[in-house]
């Protein structure tokens, strides 16, 4: 049996684990406005994805949020297994996303990449034997390393223009995501809060 599973789709890994065979999780959180602007922009390029949409090129961020393409709550929509944009979502839907959130996942933020990995790597036990392990994660993720002490650009990011709090194209994404940005800020206060788990750690490493 693997040692990690990384998927997008929360629910459908599930029934693999039991009573018997648990598992510990561990998630990255991103802003869901800037997930969607992402996404967006991503799409229209990425022809290996199998939701390459490069008809949406041309759009702007208010037509592809008004459109099919768009993504609403995704996150909340996969924590609860009501992936379908149809299948209607409820303030209770939001409360066990949260629910799931505190009694299942160490959380991560992508604004706090380096502590998150760091946290990752304590509660997880991850390691690398391999010299340029270390140096290949952190290229991955934009972090420092021992060969460069400097954040640099991830080499799996995809430059694209910001959508800036207060316009037009905010809104209309937050129109669609209002439930994704409840949650996004519970996990940012769950992520202050699971600072405790990790503080006997950093004693241990002065």
């Amino acid at each position: 049996m693997v040692d990690v599973i990384f998927t997008m789709q929360f629910a459908s890994v599930v029934p693999i684990f039991s009573q018997d065979f648990q598992a510990r999780l561990f998630t990255l959180f991103r802003h869901p406005i800037d997930r969607a602007v992402s996404q967006f922009y991503y799409l229209q390029d990425a022809t290996w994805e199998r939701t390459y949409s490069p008809e949406t090129k041309g759009w702007s961020v208010q037509q592809y949020a008004e459109s099919h393409y768009a993504d609403d709550n995704w996150v909340v929509r996969q924590l609860v297994n009501k992936p379908d944009w149809n299948m209607e979502l409820y303030k209770e839907d939001l409360q066990l996303a949260k629910d799931i959130l505190q009694e299942k996942f160490v959380i991560g933020l992508i604004t706090e990449m380096e502590e998150s990995k760091d946290r990752f790597d304590k509660y997880f036990g991850f390691g690398f034997e391999e010299e340029d392990a270390d140096d290949c994660v952190a290229q991955v993720l934009g972090l420092p390393s021992a060969k460069n002490d400097e954040e640099t650009q991830t080499t799996n990011s995809h430059p694209h223009p910001k959508v800036l709090p207060d316009t037009p194209e905010w809104e209309a994404l937050l129109k669609i995501n209002r439930l994704d940005l409840e949650l996004y800020d519970y996990a940012v206060a769950l992520f202050e809060v699971q600072a405790v788990l990790f503080e006997d750690s950093e004693e241990d490493e002065t």
